[in-house]
């Protein structure tokens, strides 16, 4: 049950995410590419910078052919609505990713 616990804090309905957050993300634009969308949904990236709805989100090892995405080496930025899930721990979107791959 400790998982679940830990599932259960995450996103408290008051909280926003904040920068040093870890965040699951996905692209809710018009024109979405599914393979950055598919990057950005099975990894983990870090909350780098918020600037009103903009949300710079550093990410490791992006795939040469994303960088059209980046704004900076490893950076891509987001809208809020695209976050999906954050947390300060990372360990606790592992648990989410591993358990969206088993489809748990």
């Amino acid at each position: 049950m400790n998982h679940l616990k830990l599932y259960e804090e995450i996103n408290d309905e008051s909280s926003e995410p904040k920068v040093g957050d870890y965040v699951i993300t996905k692209y809710m634009s018009a024109d979405d590419d599914h393979e950055a969308n598919l990057f950005v949904t099975k990894n983990i990236g870090q909350l780098y910078k918020i600037e009103k709805d903009k949300y710079t989100v550093k990410y490791e090892n992006i795939p040469s052919m994303l960088h059209y995405y980046t704004s900076a080496d490893s950076f891509l930025n987001f809208k809020r609505r695209d976050i999906q899930k954050w947390s300060e721990n990372k360990q606790d979107l592992e648990t989410i990713l591993l358990a969206n791959k088993f489809n748990i």
